[in-house]
């Protein structure tokens, strides 16, 4: 793409460049890379010139400046300002197809309107933007001076007013209850709520009724289905026989941590690590089963290393997914094409999730370890009375030699074991994380496959991100550190 544009080729884009310009409606509106710009790019242009080292021709890159302003030979891809001098520019509009990119045989051609965009950006000073999601959030100045109404509502008759359209006007209070009712709890409001509603005609009857709603049980229960989606929580392994599993107690973590309103930071690091947490309580414990919501198999002709990474890989896309906004997936067989992310930086990542003590296949059963009893002091109490007894039994049957007499002891263990059996049928487990003692070594895996390791990696993060603080010397760095660097 970076080849020499001939002269000729440059007279001849003069016409094309003037029907494109007539199909930009908004000149002057100012357009943002990430919204309007790195979906062009990354359609047409970055499976070529974008991360992917491999993939990379020219060696250009367009997915950074450092690379779309790099001087070739006095020449740039894209000259900020300055179109009609910027190589790439003058390649998309080319009539030349031996000049023109995409080339026509991709079919990946831009479209007129894309062509305009790309235009104006470039006219506009071509001003790139981190990825989206590590871009720190900036207050607007709110649009207009209307003190009756909500800053949201002077952004939206803001944008009605530009596509010369009207707002519609205030919700009645019947309307009003059962959307408000509707979006914090996920259930329509009662009748007798909404004559309460309709009743209070004091100014901060709507106040009041948002704080009731969000101390109800039903506000977490409704808040966190939405992050249960992202933890892809379920109630089942998810392949194979489909079996059971003990989930349920991490789901109602979830909803308690929202009805507590727990600060993220808290609610990210019991997630990721609570089992690496100094003397773990029961609830940061239960939290840990995040990293086992992973769907998993116990089908006879399953290959035990290939789960070990499936589960890893999972586990980082995940995590990487829910906490940075990242698709990180793409990056578990190549660089990524369009997000900031190299095959061996995710690799990195996927070492913090590699030495999960859980067994790769579930071996159809319910509930597969590391698992974490959850009793109520009474049963513990109850428990260690039975196994005291239990203790008292088997000795006595090892110092007695009559037989007749170990035969009823024999009967008393059995009575106490199953005694002890089914008390504990009755206590409810749930799947909880841990790591192994020993780390597992982790290798960039080659086109992402099981058995294909490549580069030895160690734990870390992106490179274009704040580095992890400095670690004890005489350990690694584990998910307890990555926790603390995300929240």
């Amino acid at each position: 793409m970076m080849a020499t544009v001939l002269l000729g080729s440059m007279i001849l884009l003069v016409p094309c460049e003037k029907g494109i310009a007539e199909t930009s409606s908004k000149p002057q509106e100012t357009l943002r890379f990430n919204r309007d710009i790195r979906p062009i790019l990354s359609r047409h242009c970055f499976n070529c010139h974008g991360l992917d080292v491999k993939k990379r021709k020219a060696d250009l890159r367009l997915d950074i400046p450092d690379g779309a302003f790099a001087s070739s030979e006095g020449q740039q891809a894209i000259l900020p300002g300055k179109p009609a001098e910027s190589l790439a520019w003058l390649r998309i509009i080319s009539t030349d197809d031996e000049e023109r990119m995409p080339p026509p045989e991709s079919h990946q051609g831009m479209s007129p309107d894309e062509k305009a965009i790309f235009k104006r950006w470039i006219q506009q000073g071509a001003p790139y933007e981190s990825h989206w999601s590590f871009i720190a959030p900036v207050k607007p100045s709110v649009p207009g001076v209307d003190p009756m109404n909500h800053p949201v509502d002077a952004f939206i008759n803001a944008r009605l007013k530009d596509a010369g359209l009207l707002p519609t006007g205030p919700a009645d209070k019947e309307t009003l209850i059962r959307r408000v009712t509707l979006d914090l709890t996920g259930l329509p409001p009662t009748p007798e709520e909404v004559d309460a509603f309709l009743d209070d005609t004091s100014p901060t009857a709507y106040n009041s009724l948002v704080d009731e709603l969000m101390h109800r049980a039903t506000y977490g229960e409704h808040m966190a289905r939405q992050w249960l989606d992202l933890a892809r929580y379920a109630d089942t392994h998810g392949l194979h026989l489909d079996n059971e599993r003990s989930m349920w107690p991490y789901r109602d973590w979830v909803v308690r941590a929202f009805n507590a309103n727990l600060p993220f930071d808290t609610f990210t690091l019991w997630q990721l690590a609570g089992d690496l947490l100094p003397q773990p309580n029961r609830e940061q414990h239960i939290a840990s089963g995040f990293n086992r919501c992973n769907v998993s198999t116990g089908e006879g002709g399953s290959i035990t290393e290939e789960w070990v990474f499936r589960n890893a890989v999972d586990r980082t896309n995940t995590s990487v997914e829910v906490w940075m906004g990242l698709t990180a997936g793409c990056a578990t067989c190549h660089d990524h094409k369009f997000d900031p992310l190299t095959i061996k930086e995710y690799y990195s990542l996927y070492a913090f999730f590699h030495s999960a003590a859980d067994p790769a296949l579930d071996g159809n059963k319910m509930d597969t370890p590391p698992i974490l009893r959850l009793s109520t002091p009474e049963q513990e109490r109850q428990l260690d009375e039975i196994e005291a007894k239990i203790k008292v039994v088997k000795s006595r049957i090892t110092d007695i030699t009559a037989e007749e007499e170990k035969k009823k002891l024999e009967a008393q263990k059995k009575t106490l074991q199953d005694k002890k059996k089914s008390l504990l049928s009755q206590i409810p487990l749930t799947f909880v994380m841990a790591d192994l003692p020993k780390p597992r070594e982790s290798f960039v895996m080659e086109r992402g496959a099981y058995d294909r390791p490549g580069a030895r990696v160690t734990r870390n993060v992106p490179a274009f991100l704040p580095p992890l603080p400095e670690k004890p010397s005489e350990r690694d760095y584990n998910r307890l550190d990555l926790a603390h660097w995300l929240g």
